[in-house]
């Protein structure tokens, strides 16, 4: 079980108006990306350039309350080499995403790779 978390990312869902936190970074994320974003909101502080597409891609998982994929290189962390896979995951009660699950994996990315991918999972 401890390996799994140093995969994870919890995400709060705050509502009113939506906007997302991170809750829990696992020491993979902290490992490949330089920092501990715990505690810290989705915004350009955080992402820069690339926050309006995160929290965009993340207001589609609460919306529409179901899982996606998500590749994406990491051109805004300085690091157009690596990429990231990760499953995303809606967790909530009575029919309101109140968390994000994410899961993810750290690559060196290929040449080619398109910067985001992002699919909903069937």
């Amino acid at each position: 079980m401890g390996n799994l978390v140093r995969l994870l990312n919890l995400i709060d869902v705050i509502p009113e108006p939506l906007h997302f936190r991170h809750r829990l970074v696992g020491s993979e994320h902290v490992e490949w990306l330089g920092r501990d974003a715990t505690g810290l909101y989705i915004d350009e502080t955080l992402y820069g350039s690339a926050a309006a597409e995160i929290v965009r891609s993340l207001t589609i998982i609460v919306r529409e309350k179901k899982p996606y994929r998500r590749r994406a290189r990491l051109d805004w962390n300085g690091q157009p080499w690596l990429e990231m896979e990760s499953v995303e995951l809606p967790l909530g009660e009575k029919g309101q995403v109140r968390m994000i699950l994410r899961a993810s994996v750290f690559r060196q990315a290929g040449p080619a790779r398109r910067r985001l991918e992002f699919t909903p999972l069937e």
